[in-house]
Order: C-alpha cells, then structure tokens, then sequence
C-alpha cells in the first residue's frame, strides 16, 4: 500500500502477485482493444495464467482470481486471500476488501461492483469468471 507501489500497479497485478516496476505490461494500464471476457481471458491464457478448473478450483501453488468487465468501458480483477475472502485494488487506490458500498467481498460475483465515487461511475457488470495465478 506503499504510495510508489500503488501508483505503478493496478488490480491486474495485484491479484496476479506481480508487482510492476515499468508500464509495459499490456494489462497494466493499457486497455486491452478486445474489451471482452473472450478477449481479455485470451490475453491471460497467453501469459500463462489458466482458467480454474470445471469446480472452481486453482491447483497447488496457484491462487484464484477473478475478471470483471464494464462492457466496452474497462476491466477489474479481484484475489481470493488466505482466508477466503477477496480483495482488489482499484487503479492507484489502496488494497481493500469491500466492495462499492463497503461490504467485506465474500464473493466477488455478489459484491456491490458499480462505483459511483470514480469518474466516470462505472459498473463492472459481467463476470467473466475465475482463473488461477500462480502465488
């Protein structure tokens, strides 16, 4: 939560585990052209980062994340922590675990994820599933 690590880094490489030192990972502030869940899981599938399995479940030494999108707007990804709860990192923002309206995220696809504090407000709407990083 440091300021020079949260300003480098977005919710992509929070949930990945991967902070960023440079801007050239093509997830990292960059919006993907593909703007979809299809166009989006591509690019992680090519980075290695694998879809969870039919169960939801991530193999040892990895850890679920999962994609959000605002259809045509933007993208956010969300990390199941140790303990079972999800946290995210919006943008330059500190680490939180609630939600838009402040609920601790016990599962982020009933998390409150429409953000009308940001400009301009926008609503991560559809889901597009889990996958598994490695930790």
């Amino acid at each position: 939560n440091d300021f020079d690590t949260r300003r480098s880094n977005n919710c992509y490489s929070y949930a990945i585990n991967r902070p960023f030192i440079t801007t050239d990972h093509p997830l990292l502030f960059h919006t993907p052209k593909d703007l979809t869940c299809s166009g989006i899981g591509k690019n992680l599938e090519d980075s290695g980062i694998q879809r969870a399995d039919s169960s939801g479940r991530c193999p040892n030494g990895y850890h679920k994340i999962a994609l959000f999108i605002a259809p045509g707007e933007d993208f956010h990804f969300y990390r199941q922590d140790s303990n079972g709860t999800w946290s995210h990192k919006r943008g330059t923002d500190k680490i939180s675990n609630t939600d838009a309206v402040g609920n601790i995220i016990s599962d982020p696809n009933m998390a409150v994820r429409s953000y009308k504090k940001w400009a301009p407000d926008i609503n991560y709407s559809e889901g597009c599933g889990t996958y598994c990083a490695k930790d």
